[in-house]
């Protein structure tokens, strides 16, 4: 019987210490650098090469930390790398979901195509325009306030 209770002591006693460590351990890696500016920007997309896509709710957000690009781009949500200089930009092969959605299907492929013909992307006030290298608008969107 004292064995069982010396035993059920030490466990109690080695594991609140054992978690006050791994508390402060979680703590130290949770936290961000100070000087470390995450911007993220999302923008509704409006037209995609001059028609109006407002009703179907399309988006992409730009992850300047990550330089990555993610959004819905119609049925499937998507992700890609990008590179910049000054407006210059260039979309990286795009990941997505598998989805099939017979209704926006045409839109996500057209969507898709034209986002690796981007080459500028201008941001005035609060809107975005993605442009090719005739500086054709390709994607217009609107800054969202979410």
């Amino acid at each position: 019987m004292k064995f069982l209770t010396v035993t059920l002591l030490f466990f109690i006693l080695s594991g609140t210490s054992t978690c006050k460590g791994k508390k402060e351990v979680a703590l130290k890696t949770t936290e961000k650098p100070k000087n470390q500016t995450l911007q993220k920007e999302t923008f509704l997309l409006v037209s995609l090469n001059g028609n109006d896509i407002t009703s179907k709710k399309l988006h992409i957000t730009f992850d300047e930390a990550r330089k990555a690009a993610s959004g819905n781009a119609g049925c499937n949500s998507f992700s890609c790398g990008y590179t910049t200089e000054n407006e210059t930009i260039s979309f990286g092969f795009a990941r997505a979901t598998k989805m099939y959605c017979e209704e926006n299907h045409k839109l996500e492929h057209e969507f898709m195509t034209s986002l690796q013909q981007v080459s500028t992307k201008v941001i005035q006030n609060d809107s975005l325009f993605l442009k090719d290298s005739d500086q054709n608008k390709l994607f217009v969107g609107i800054k969202s306030m979410d």
